[in-house]
């Protein structure tokens, strides 16, 4: 403007001039150049630069005037109009945030093109094409990709919610993020609405572009753990490919402290990740130390350090961290010692895998404590949770249904493992204790049979338990059989909770809907676990549905002689069981199993007592005395047992 307004000037001034002097008649001679032709090029060039900066201003944010002729508008968000949508997608502010020229453009590449199905258009080709490449084998996608393109200044959150399409499984189904400069997908934590219908996220950052895709089941991990003193199970190698050897604890000044297992080696077709812990006996867990460490920034360096050293002292993979107990003012502290810890690990090639206890359900979801799930899920490779001990927590629609179900949103299920006891539980007052299956039948008694003796044929025999007074539960869904035990006064003394295979198979089952990493069986070496976990266990392993499926408890009476069934009945405990042999032997034996579980009692043999008849005496032809009679002989009887 300021050139133009020169030259009009400069034409002002020749005008004027002009009435007091004609113009003069230049004569291009040989040699000679026009004046003040340099000039006016120069002012020509410099004008044309100028129109083409501004040009290119204009099209560059904020005014972006190809996009406004030619593309969608960009939407403006503030607090009249908090959002904006697209073909199944929402995005919006934040509740409780604001925004300052915030506007976004969502559009949408649809399934079949991303897939190859249909030809993509050349703008668009490019990015499928990386986009697909990066994407990992077991992600199916099950809606359009949407592209997010933003300007402005950005809120300090954002919420996406995207429709699930009528066919998608919610259980198995997560939100992914792909941004073009890092080649790679990445997971949202995102959770299904109240009414399923959709998928919901809330960011800190603008995603380029998001897609739901459907996940596939892994190839599981089980993983078992082994506490210094005891053995890893020959049992346990066949099934687990992951083993925990515990017995290592941090001190104060954050170095380790304990001694390993023995017999745990590597190139045995297991992986060994050492798990630390801040307790020996998790009844007695040593917080103090805990918190110490992880609120002095020195000392958490110090311990990842430490951590870091022995990990790269051995052939492990790993380590797992199981520190508990620590208070919710920890959070951010545990949060960044498990990002510093996992950075260390991750440079020396190795991994990390962090144990947290199951949340507590509120009215509004669940509460994690001092253990940021989303935090520790993004930085470690593997959270196992603890899960609950009280068997009616595998119930139908139960806790640990729920708890699944919201884990998935909050953290990559393909970093996702649950721990449990493989014991029995029992239940006294409310609180619930691990016990060996052995132990948990015991207070049923044994087989005793009256009258005792050496019986005569035809007599009623009555068989029973002679234990504590019992009551066979009805089974609910969580289908975990239970046996109620009476004092003598008739108060209750406890519940025992059996942990067959069955009951473990069923368990599987729940887990693997929602297509999880894997499990750690905690307890897989010990002897006091039921002996058919392991054909659960192996069925898992290769996503073999369960055969059998859990019944009701009841006792069933057997008797048997020479090897033939002879006598048969079910009934529940406290229920006397009568047979009444007959003169076709001479003993029986008496024996009890409990239908629904694995626990057989007795037998116990009977004697029965049988008469030798009189033998024939035959004549002869030659007169003979009267033969002495001989008396019948009566065999003694012996008895085996009662």
């Amino acid at each position: 403007m300021a050139y133009d307004q020169f030259e009009e000037n400069d034409q002002g001034d020749a005008s004027e001039s002009s009435d007091r002097q004609p113009p003069a008649k230049v004569i291009a001679t040989r040699g000679s150049r026009p004046t003040g032709g340099l000039g006016c090029a120069l002012v020509g060039i410099v004008l044309i630069l100028v129109i083409i900066l501004i040009g290119v201003a204009l099209l560059l944010p904020p005014f972006l005037i190809g996009d406004r002729l030619f593309n969608t508008p960009f939407a403006a968000l503030n607090q009249q109009t908090p959002g904006t949508s697209t073909n199944g997608l929402t995005l919006s502010l934040a509740p409780g945030t604001s925004s300052n020229g915030f506007g976004v453009r969502l559009n949408s590449t649809e399934r079949d093109v991303f897939t190859g199905q249909k030809d993509a258009n050349k703008a668009d080709a490019a990015w499928i094409r990386m986009a697909h490449a990066a994407l990992p084998s077991s992600l199916t996608l099950i809606s359009p990709v949407y592209e997010i393109e933003s300007q402005g200044t950005a809120p300090s959150a954002i919420s996406l919610t995207v429709a699930l399409p009528p066919e998608a499984n919610s259980a198995t189904t997560d939100l992914y993020r792909y941004d073009t400069q890092d080649n790679r997908w990445q997971f949202i934590p995102a959770h299904v609405s109240a009414d399923g219908s959709q998928m919901v996220a809330r960011l800190t950052t603008i995603p380029d572009r998001v897609g739901l895709f459907d996940t596939q089941r892994l190839v599981p991990i089980i993983g078992t753990s082994v506490d210094a003193g005891q053995a890893l199970s020959a049992n346990a190698t066949q099934v687990a490919n992951v083993v925990h050897p515990a017995g290592l604890q941090p001190n104060a000044a954050g170095a380790l402290q304990g001694v390993l297992p023995a017999g745990i080696e590597a190139a045995k077709g297991y992986a060994i990740v050492p798990v630390i812990r801040n307790f020996t006996d998790p009844a007695a867990l040593d917080v103090a130390t805990l918190t110490t460490l992880m609120q002095n920034s020195a000392l958490r360096t110090s311990h990842v350090i430490r951590l870091v050293e022995f990990a790269s002292s051995k052939s492990y993979q790993g380590i797992s961290i199981d520190y508990r107990g620590l208070s919710a003012d920890q959070r951010d502290n545990f949060s960044a010692f498990i990002t510093e810890l996992a950075d260390k690990l991750h440079n020396a090639n190795l991994t990390l895998a962090v144990v947290v206890p199951f949340p507590a359900q509120t009215n509004g979801g669940f509460d994690t404590g001092a253990y940021d799930w989303q935090a520790i899920g993004a930085a470690a490779d593997s959270l196992q949770v603890l899960l609950p001990l009280n068997p009616q927590a595998y119930a139908d629609n139960g806790a640990v249904s729920s708890g699944l179900r919201w884990a998935v949103g909050e953290v990559n299920r393909a970093r996702l493992q649950v721990a449990f006891s493989l014991l029995s539980v029992q239940e006294t007052a409310g609180s619930f204790a691990p016990v060996t299956y052995t132990d948990a039948l015991a207070p049923l008694g044994q087989v005793s049979v009256k009258p005792q003796g050496v019986l005569a044929p035809g007599t009623q025999l009555r068989a029973d338990l002679n234990g504590y007074t019992t009551l066979f539960m009805t089974l609910d869904s969580s289908g975990t059989p239970a046996i109620k035990y009476f004092a003598p006064d008739g108060t209750i003394a406890g519940t025992m909770w059996l942990t067959t295979g069955t009951v473990l198979a069923k368990r599987l089952s729940l887990i693997n809907a929602y297509h999880i990493a894997g499990i750690v069986a905690l307890d897989l070496s010990l002897p006091g676990i039921s002996p058919d976990v392991s054909s659960a266990l192996e069925a898992y392993k290769v996503n073999q549905p369960a055969d059998a499926q859990p019944s009701a408890l009841a006792l069933h009476w057997t008797v048997m002689s020479q090897g033939k069934l002879v006598g048969e009945a079910s009934s529940g405990p406290g229920t006397p069981f009568f047979f009444s042999p007959d003169n076709g032997s001479d003993g029986v034996q008496i024996g009890a199993e409990i239908v629904g579980a694995r626990g057989t009692f007795g037998p116990v043999a009977v004697r029965v007592a049988s008469a030798t008849p009189t033998p024939t005496i035959t004549p002869t032809s030659t007169s003979t005395p009267t033969p002495t009679r001989t008396p019948t002989l009566t065999r003694t009887p012996t008895v085996i047992g009662t």
